[in-house]
């Protein structure tokens, strides 16, 4: 439902309430409440965009940082003149930079005299934008999902007493998807890369909504080799966002098989106590999703506080260890 009223705002912001009702099928008292509370619990604005005269010379340019210095550096990189929009990536560059400029001098003073000169930038690519074929379809706009954090304080509260490890990942796949917004979700074990040639090295615990052949097929196609989004987990013990699965590199050679299941957007969660990585958690997107530092914050908090219990199904966590739910 919220979704469905946020992209009849976004097509057009000065739609009433009772045109809202009326597309939606509810009544206008509810879209009345649902606006607030979108607006009181998770920062829904309404804003007017004034069109801008086109930049003449512009420039997309392609990072990459230092180790751990990435969003350090993008944070530099969006306040300065000129930018606008910085992202973050996964691939050939680490951040990717759009700026406009009013002639090729300022251009070409802006890589030089700022890019170039901060700290933690270790290489850049550059290329001059010289006309657009195509702006896109707003339909297409990437969104960024809704954490309902009433829902994941019931669904955590549940969490902390459940017994079975079945029940405890059952309870996880529910808050990713009611809690965090997630249309999938797949929580695997495995050795990541480390597996013998003529053996599995995937071991599938959970799953919400993944296409079984998809998981069949890809656990086939993993055997005995590294795959770029789990070990990347595995290595650096972190998340990895994945914007564009189809045609991410980190997805090399399962370009296929994400388009048959369905979705577009992903983000890999490691499931840590201590140094041990128990388990890898993905939320899977069906639309192109934005997975902003906060969103992926409170998705972490929400594996962390579940670790613990799966810990102790393990037998490498004490029995008596509290799970308390973190405060998202």
């Amino acid at each position: 439902m919220d979704h469905a009223l946020l992209e009849l705002l976004r097509a057009d912001g000065r739609i009433s309430n009772v045109e809202l009702a009326a597309r939606s099928g509810v009544s206008e008292k509810t879209v009345r409440l649902r606006l607030a509370r979108l607006e009181s619990e998770h920062g829904l604005r309404y804003t007017a965009v004034l069109p801008e005269p086109d930049a003449a010379s512009r420039l997309v340019c392609l990072l990459r940082t230092s180790p751990w210095k990435r969003d350090e550096v993008s944070a530099v990189l969006a306040g300065l003149p000129g930018v606008e929009r910085t992202y973050l990536a996964s691939g050939a560059a680490d951040i990717v930079l759009l700026a406009g400029f009013p002639d090729d001098s300022a251009a070409l003073g802006f890589l030089v005299e700022s890019v170039q000169t901060v700290p933690g930038v270790e290489s850049v690519q550059s290329c001059h934008l010289i006309g657009a074929v195509t702006s896109g379809r707003d339909g297409d706009a990437a969104r960024s999902p809704i954490v309902d954090r009433g829902v994941l304080s019931e669904l955590l509260l549940a969490g902390g007493v459940r017994q079975s490890v079945g029940e405890l990942l059952g309870a996880l796949c529910d808050a990713a998807a009611a809690g965090l917004g997630a249309d999938r979700v797949l929580i695997c074990r495995g050795e990541y890369g480390r597996g013998e040639p003529g053996r599995s090295v995937l071991e599938i615990v959970a799953n919400r909504g993944v296409p079984r052949e998809y998981v069949d097929e890809m656990s086939a196609r993993l055997d005995g080799r590294v795959h770029g989004v789990l070990s990347r987990v595995a290595e650096s013990r972190m998340h990895v966002a994945v914007h564009n699965a189809a045609a991410d590199p980190l997805m090399s050679g399962l370009g296929d098989l994400v388009r048959d299941a369905g979705y577009t957007s992903l983000l890999a969660l490691p499931m840590l106590y201590g140094d041990a990585l128990l388990a890898v958690v993905c939320l899977y997107f069906d639309e192109p999703t934005v997975l902003t530092a906060d969103y992926v914050a409170a998705a972490q908090q929400v594996v962390d506080f579940f670790s613990v219990s799966y810990a102790r199904s393990l037998g490498l966590a004490p029995s008596g260890l509290p799970s308390n739910p973190p405060a998202i």
